[in-house]
């Protein structure tokens, strides 16, 4: 039996092929079969089944944009609200100022699938009736500036 080698340059040149072959900002579905616990990530969101509404969430009037800002990387939204129940941590108002941390709204829509989208990260098809808990990526710097101010 004999082992076949290849050189680094070989190898190299199949990975960097492989990784321009994949589809970034292709669309996704999230499974039916998801339990609670199961994340799926859109850029610096991430989107988590939750078996019912966290404690400490309010309901409100549900909101397209999933989180608080004005750039384009803040862009995750619901393709449509109607029909959509949404929570809020601490209230719509408490979130919509920025102080709920990284929680974001819980949302479900029992009547239809629900699509969030983003500008350059693939859509996210949330099957109907599957309760969604929204979480923000930990900005490091930010994050770390406010806690030491919150020590002085």
């Amino acid at each position: 039996m004999s082992t076949a080698t290849k050189d680094a340059a070989s190898v190299i040149n199949e990975q960097e092929s492989h990784l321009e072959s994949i589809e970034h900002g292709k669309p996704e579905r999230l499974s039916e079969a998801a339990t609670e616990k199961d994340y799926f990530p859109q850029g610096d969101v991430y989107f988590g089944v939750v078996n019912s509404k966290p404690t400490g969430y309010e309901p409100g009037k549900p909101v397209s944009q999933l989180a608080v800002g004005n750039t384009q990387g803040q862009r995750h939204c619901l393709d449509c609200v109607e029909g959509v129940e949404m929570y809020f941590p601490g209230g719509v108002k408490n979130w919509q100022r920025g102080r709920s941390g990284l929680l974001g709204p819980v949302f479900r829509c029992p009547t239809r699938d629900v699509t969030v989208v983003h500008p350059t990260h693939g859509d996210l098809t949330i099957p109907k009736g599957m309760m969604i808990q929204t979480v923000y990526q930990r900005n490091w710097d930010e994050q770390l500036k406010a806690e030491a101010r919150a020590r002085d």
